[in-house]
């Protein structure tokens, strides 16, 4: 299984590379369309297709069983850009190896497969349910650069240094 891109808009920059930080706009969809995407490989031919279709799907998926209900968006009132650390796990997999293959300035559509999203466990706070297939618009934003280590350590012995000498030594 997995995510499939479907590029909305071309970027203009780089790519991100693993660990760097990235800033995207997001709006995320339990999907109608990631639910027919995962279906058509079961069907021979397109009459087998469209019957499904018109007998309808009987599996619950997406936000509150509404597979085109929209769970979240960057761009509703009061939220923000979104920006993580790709490649490192701290969202979920689709992201990961949907948003290290766009360039900044790039807008996709990102199909998740349930393992490649939330899995079965689902996300009930945003009414998720287990094993949804979601689809994902994507716009990059910006990279940062990755620190390197060694300016990581700095900050953190300087970080130490301003403790003490605001609060001197720990008894």
């Amino acid at each position: 299984m997995g995510v499939e891109k479907q590029l909305l808009k071309e970027g203009h920059g780089p790519k991100p590379t693993k660990g760097q930080s990235v800033t995207v706009h997001c709006t995320g969809f339990g999907s109608y369309a990631a639910c027919l995407f995962l279906m058509k490989p079961f069907c021979s031919n397109l009459r087998s297709f469209e019957l499904i279709l018109s007998v309808g799907l009987t599996i619950a998926v997406g936000k509150d069983g509404d597979l085109s209900k929209k769970f979240w968006s960057t761009k509703d009132p009061g939220q923000q850009p979104f920006t993580f650390n790709i490649g490192l796990g701290s969202v979920i997999k689709g992201w990961d190896e949907g948003v290290m293959d766009m360039k900044v300035g790039e807008v996709a559509l990102l199909q998740c497969t349930p393992d490649y999203a939330y899995g079965a466990g689902g996300f009930q706070a945003w009414g998720i349910r287990p094993n949804s297939p979601l689809v994902f618009e994507i716009e990059v934003l910006n990279l940062k650069r990755k620190m390197s280590d060694l300016v990581q350590l700095c900050i953190l012995i300087a970080d130490m240094i301003r403790y003490v000498f605001l609060y001197g030594l720990p008894v």
